[in-house]
């Protein structure tokens, strides 16, 4: 008997069963990679939030550790109008046990406006002209005086 054209028509088509193994291997693939994306977007969004958590906790901390620096300068800056070298030892006392507390700041000078240190946690400083350091110069310049403050910006005329 042999076949006729119309009974290949009519048999049920069947996959190769490689491609059954090639779309089964493909599909797990894809579940793998989709897991692993998924795994490191969950990791990231962790490592974020806890970075986050750091950061707050460190703002935190310098906002403390500033406090602590502000109202220890005010204290001084109050006991500067009664300067005897007692005010000043107990100035330098007072700096001394709060930069203990504070291990963010390693040293802390008090001036006078000609730059001369009046009082620091280092003993060894008091008495030392910072006029020409950097650090004394740069905020200086960018005081206002009267010149500039009392000074309104011209205004050109169209030309």
């Amino acid at each position: 008997m042999t076949a006729k054209p119309t009974d290949r028509l009519q048999e049920p088509s069947r996959l190769p069963t490689w491609l059954l193994g090639v779309a089964m291997l493909l599909a797990i693939a894809v579940a793998s990679v989709w897991n692993g994306y998924m795994g490191y977007r969950s990791v990231m969004e962790q490592q974020y939030h806890l970075l986050e958590v750091h950061a707050q906790q460190g703002e935190e901390r310098i906002a403390s550790s500033l406090r602590s620096v502000n109202l220890m300068l005010s204290l001084i800056i109050d006991d500067l109008g009664s300067r005897s070298p007692t005010r000043d030892a107990d100035a330098s006392r007072l700096l001394k046990s709060t930069l203990r507390q504070l291990p963010e700041l390693r040293s802390l000078l008090v001036t006078d406006a000609a730059g001369r240190v009046i009082t620091s946690n280092d003993d060894r400083l008091i008495g030392f002209v910072a006029a020409e350091r950097e650090y004394f110069k740069v905020p200086a310049m960018r005081r206002p005086t009267m010149a500039s403050t009392s000074r309104s910006p011209s205004r050109r005329s169209p030309a």
